[in-house]
């Protein structure tokens, strides 16, 4: 468990870094978008402002008698237009349209002496006040008082003065340029958060690997650390078992001498009998357990399997036959790497494992089982099973499903 959370810290940490980092990313390119095109729609008011005071100025030159005429402002318009490529201009008094516009009709609700701009379709508006009204002591470029005195002259000869009337200007500019300008600096800042993006992944990647290479490391010297601690338990268990079977045999040769004492009683003599059936299967308990403990390390070499076999369950079938339980072999002809003293001891012990297991007119089969992965060896029987509780503990020593079992 202190691993597992150890490792689960090493790796939330990186990801919640990575996370927060392109987070921060898709926020900057979020901001650098709308700024993007903030800037784009600036330059473009920018340069409605410059041509909507170049019109002013053309038109206010072109002041006679001080009168502006409307016919005369129509064509200034329409020259305007079609020099500078716009998509519409068009000129709105009091609110209303009093020019028709040149080009495409702007699809607003244009309210005079205000500015704003919007973008309908494939044309972006842009309109102000058009001031036609100088300071008194301004002139008119032909003469004529001033634009404080002009008269504005419709088309039906009627005369307003033109301080008393306010107009706007709408442009339309063809938004093929300010599209342009976009998509480029929509190109720009894809490259920039793929390329941001692509950086935090790969450090996250490189931080993810080296926090899962320390902690491999740091597993590994622990389980080094264990691997040593058992060794160590091993040596210190088998000394101490070895060391047993020394004065354990000195107990069982004394009981067995007390046992031929002619002096003896008989209630003497059975209970030697019993001291040294007690110690001779101790001293079985003891090799077992030595056995468990050195773990000899398998020496392979090339074992015919039927014979090994064959040996193994002929020396077993008296047993068996005693107990009226079947014991049948299924092997074919072939050679298997194996320990032949190692395995002959697992199939002893799991084929006795077995017997004990079944009932008079039980049966075990021993099988081996050949295909182009390798051999597989199964020991079936139909006896009483083990608890479901013990499965879990089979391979750890002293863990039996009989009283008289120890589970070396």
């Amino acid at each position: 468990m202190p691993l597992s959370l150890s490792l689960n810290r090493a790796f939330f940490w990186p990801l919640l870094v990575a996370l927060g980092a392109v987070l921060a990313v898709m926020l900057w390119g979020w901001e650098a978008s709308g700024n993007d095109r903030r800037l784009a729609e600036q330059e473009q008011l920018t340069a409605a402002r410059h041509l909507t005071k170049a019109i002013q100025g053309t038109i206010l030159s072109q002041v006679s008698r001080g009168c502006v005429d409307a016919e005369r402002v129509r064509s200034i318009l329409s020259n305007v237009r079609q020099e500078t490529g716009l998509a519409s201009v068009s000129l709105y008094v009091e609110g209303k349209l009093f020019l028709e516009a040149e080009g495409q009709v702007p699809p607003l609700a244009v309210v005079a002496g205000e500015s704003g701009q919007a973008r309908a379709g494939e044309v972006f508006y842009s309109w102000g006040p058009l001031n036609l009204v100088v300071s008194p002591r301004g002139r008119a470029l032909r003469g004529g008082g001033g634009g404080g005195g002009c008269l504005w002259r419709d088309k039906t000869g009627e005369t307003r003065p033109l301080q008393e009337l306010k107009m706007t200007l709408v442009l339309g500019f063809p938004t093929r340029d300010l599209d342009a300008r976009l998509a480029a600096a929509r190109f720009r800042l894809w490259l920039s958060l793929g390329s941001g993006i692509l950086t935090i992944m790969l450090l996250t990647a490189a931080w993810l690997l080296n926090a899962g290479r320390q902690n491999l490391q740091t597993r590994l010297g622990r389980l080094e650390a264990e691997k040593s601690r058992l060794e160590e338990l091993q040596l210190v268990a088998a000394g101490v078992a070895h060391e047993t079977k020394n004065p354990l045999g000195i107990i069982r040769g004394l009981a067995q001498r007390i046992e031929h004492e002619p002096e003896a009683t008989a209630g003497v003599r059975e209970m030697a009998a019993k001291i040294v059936d007690e110690a001779d299967v101790t001293a079985e308990r003891l090799a077992d357990f030595l056995s468990f403990a050195r773990m000899r390390e398998a020496r392979l070499q090339s074992v015919e399997a039927l014979p090994t076999l064959d040996r193994i369950v002929s020396l077993l079938q008296g047993d068996f036959a005693a107990a009226g339980v079947a014991l049948q072999l299924e092997c074919p002809s072939t050679t298997i790497q194996a320990d032949p003293d190692l395995l002959s001891q697992i199939i002893v012990n799991l084929l006795m494992n077995s017997l004990v297991a079944c009932k008079a007119g039980g049966a075990v089969h021993l099988v081996v089982e050949v295909d182009a992965a390798g051999a597989v060896l199964r020991i079936e029987d139909n006896g009483c099973g083990m608890a479901p509780e013990l499965l879990q503990d089979i391979f750890k020593p002293y863990v039996s499903g009989r009283p008289e079992g120890h589970g070396i």
